[in-house]
């Protein structure tokens, strides 16, 4: 990520509202960095997500195993969200939900 998208990022960080603060925070860091390794592979998460079918149990079938990054450029975006959390218990969570979660795949 260059330099101008961290500040951007670090910016918006502190306008996201305050009420229940972890909880919003934490969904706030986990949709964008999704938005950023998406856009690393050349897509754009948020039209994907609104064009997304459902599947049979009513869930949204994204296609993440289409997009790949490199190990490096995943790691240090999930590594820059990561920054944003103090304890470790928190960067540990939101390793865990993007490893688990929708991610592109990384060689």
């Amino acid at each position: 990520m260059n330099t101008l998208k961290k500040l951007k990022r670090r910016i918006q960080y502190l306008f996201v509202k305050r009420g229940w603060a972890n909880e919003i925070k934490h969904a706030w860091l986990v949709r964008k960095c999704y938005t950023d390794m998406y856009a690393c592979a050349d897509a754009d998460f948020d039209r994907m997500v609104r064009e997304s079918p459902l599947n049979k149990m009513g869930q949204i079938d994204i296609p993440f195993n289409d997009y790949i990054i490199t190990r490096k450029e995943y790691y240090d975006i999930l590594s820059f969200y990561q920054s944003f959390l103090k304890e470790n218990y928190y960067r540990q969570g939101l390793a865990n939900q993007i490893n688990l979660g929708c991610s592109p795949k990384h060689d």
